[in-house]
């Protein structure tokens, strides 16, 4: 989101989020699954 301060200056907003490797690692489970399933 922008804002404008003045008529010059504006102010951006920044949203972010970390996962912490969590779906990482539930893609590779779902991964390893599918892959055990089919031998």
């Amino acid at each position: 989101m922008v804002s404008k301060i003045s008529d010059d200056q504006y102010e951006v907003q920044v949203v972010s989020w970390y996962d912490n490797e969590n779906s990482y690692t539930s893609q590779m489970v779902r991964t390893i699954k599918y892959f055990s399933e089919l031998a």
